[in-house]
């Protein structure tokens, strides 16, 4: 996510080169912002009429949340001082399918 000259390669920890505190009175430090890549998910469904005899019919459905498993990242690691600064810790919002019938008369 991050280019990896911010990062000190030895220790993981931002590479004070680029990235340090501010250390001199009255003066702001440079705002730093960090955000995760933008996320989306698409979801479907899907309807199929059977007819089986007169006025019943077989209603199949399927509906698919997070069709194409798109991955949400969590727990960005955003303290520029940390060991593990811009990892995350998982991720959210697996591919989730739903199928269910219906008789209806």
């Amino acid at each position: 996510m991050f280019d990896p000259k911010y990062i000190n390669q030895v220790n993981g920890e931002a590479n004070t080169a680029y990235i340090s505190p501010a250390s001199t009175p009255g003066q702001f430090g440079q705002l730093l912002w960090l955000h995760d890549p933008s996320n989306f998910d698409t979801d479907l469904s899907l309807t199929k009429i059977v007819p089986i005899k007169g006025d019943i019919s077989l209603k199949l459905q399927g509906v698919f949340l997070n069709a194409f498993n798109h991955v949400a990242w969590t727990g960005l690691d955003t303290g520029v001082q940390d060991p593990t600064f811009g990892t995350t810790t998982g991720a959210s919002s697996p591919r989730q399918i739903e199928i269910r019938g219906n008789v209806q008369f």
